[in-house]
């Protein structure tokens, strides 16, 4: 769908990017929710909506589309006091929180299988301080849609918006399978660094400073840990088994290390640099 009207909650760096590629797209109306008031001025200031609300329920009064860009426990919170007015009004909604199966489960419960879809954007998001939205972001991006039970119908609409309001190509994939795929792939590299971090901090040599390697390979354990405990717990066994494999391969190499095997060693890395190689352009 292209609506006239979107309802963006949560001002973020994702939530600016949506809202400021929509407007240049056509988008008549973008209404848009601040979680942090500086976020909501500066989304006005560079042209990202073109007006505010101080009640998230106005964006689901106005809007044939509301998105919410939040942290998965805020995300359900929003959706909870969004979810009477979408109903009555037939208005469609995606979060783009990253954990899927749990937000999926919650819109189920609020009876919001006409209008709801989860979505998880994949693709260049980087919050460069508050006006840090540029034309290039989310240029190239991808849009995983997970449908509720029986609610194939509003996903299509939910990818419909994407593509065609956002300029991102979606991809329908079922919640569970999502889960997996973020546990792998976005939050076990958060949680490689933290513990590379910690491996440092704690048992590294004393007085050591931090190579360009060392500080590459930690960059991510900048990123804020609250929303973090929130997906480890919401997508717990997903999580268990993305760190249960880790550990299978660290010991493998640990047990080639121990028994001086050159030929193991020179395997386990070559298989590591050659898959890798896979994704270098």
């Amino acid at each position: 769908m292209l609506p006239e009207t979107l309802g963006v909650v949560g001002l973020d760096a994702l939530g600016r990017s949506v809202a400021w590629r929509a407007t240049r797209r056509g988008g008549k109306r973008v209404i848009g929710y601040a979680l942090h008031p500086r976020n909501g001025v500066t989304s006005v200031k560079t042209g990202a909506v073109t007006e505010l609300v101080s009640d998230v329920r106005r964006t689901a009064r106005a809007a044939q589309l509301v998105l919410v860009s939040a942290a998965p426990l805020r995300s359900m919170e929003l959706l909870e006091r969004l979810a009477p007015l979408l109903a009555e009004r037939g208005v469609y909604c995606t979060d783009v929180a990253s954990v899927k199966a749990a937000m999926v489960m919650k819109a189920a419960s609020l009876g919001l299988t006409g209008s709801f879809a989860g979505s998880y954007v994949q693709g260049k998001i980087d919050d460069t301080g508050l006006t840090g939205v540029q034309p290039g972001h989310l240029e190239g991006a991808i849009a995983y849609v997970t449908a509720l039970p029986g609610g194939d119908p509003a996903a299509r609409e939910v990818a419909d918006f994407w593509k065609r309001a956002v300029g991102v190509e979606p991809v329908m994939l079922d919640a569970e399978v999502l889960d997996q795929v973020l546990a792998w792939t976005t939050h076990l590299p958060r949680l490689v660094a933290m513990t590379l971090v910690t491996a440092l901090a704690r048992q590294g040599p004393k007085g050591m400073t931090l190579g360009e390697k060392a500080l590459a390979a930690t960059a991510l354990a900048l990123d804020g840990a609250d929303e973090l405990v929130q997906v480890l717990l919401l997508n717990r066994e997903a999580v268990l088994q993305a760190l249960k494999g880790v550990g299978t391969e660290l010991e493998a190499l640990r047990t080639a290390v121990s028994r001086g095997d050159e030929g193991a060693i020179g395997i386990w890395l070559e298989r590591a640099r050659s898959w890798r190689s896979r994704f270098t352009s």
